[in-house]
């Protein structure tokens, strides 16, 4: 049986994940640049628009493998640099089906009515399907969680979207914040946790935090 793209995406994204976890003591080795470009700029061809299945795959898969790989290499080092490096992604994913012109992504576009403006929202035909809220810093709180889940859950109320991410970078942390059931919104809202704990040791992550304290602030030389 030959593998479809979904799969063969899949598995690139799965050894992505695993070669851009470990530390590589400066620059990505070459290897590591090939997977996570395999992964995350989606190179196979697709011969349809996708379809919501295939972006939740993607959400699952190539997304968090980009998010861990720019976070863990220090190249997002704010919120701002994370919505920059999702926008581009979620791009980059709608661009290679040949669907830019169907498709818009929007930085924090404003819902008057309910004056709410999530952090990333692609629209279909001028109608947002889906939603993503983005956080970053050293542990997501189980009360930013439900805060974020319950923006989401009123705008779904609203618009009829399809999906609700919440997507966060975060050092500590494994598995989700978010426990039990989700009720109504179980087919609609998921959490994509990206922390360095779940696959670094804490002295490893200890020793990036310090490097991270180091580049997120710029000093002027006199």
């Amino acid at each position: 049986m030959i593998p479809s793209s979904d799969s063969k995406r899949r598995l690139a994204a799965e050894r992505a994940e695993k070669a851009s976890a470990k530390p590589t003591g400066g620059e990505p080795r070459p290897r590591v640049l090939r997977l996570y470009r395999t992964a995350v700029r989606c190179i196979l061809w697709r011969p349809m628009t996708p379809g919501i299945k295939e972006f939740h795959n993607f959400m699952n898969h190539e997304f968090r493998v980009g998010l861990r790989y720019e976070y863990f290499h220090f190249k997002i080092l704010s919120e701002a640099d994370l919505q920059a490096v999702a926008w581009h992604l979620v791009r980059e994913f709608i661009d290679s089906y040949g669907s830019s012109s169907k498709f818009k992504v929007l930085n924090k576009p404003y819902f008057k009515d309910l004056r709410i403006h999530p952090d990333l929202a692609i629209f279909y035909k001028d109608k947002p399907i889906v939603l993503i809220e983005l956080k970053e810093g050293k542990r997501l709180s189980e009360s930013t969680a439900k805060k974020e889940w319950k923006r989401l859950i009123k705008i779904k109320k609203k618009t009829k979207a399809k999906r609700g991410y919440l997507a966060y970078v975060a050092r500590w942390g494994v598995g989700k914040t978010l426990k039990g059931k989700k009720g109504k919104g179980a087919k609609y809202f998921f959490e994509l946790p990206v922390t360095l704990e779940a696959v670094h040791t804490k002295a490893e992550v200890a020793e990036w935090e310090e490097q991270f304290r180091r580049k997120a602030k710029y000093i002027l030389q006199k």
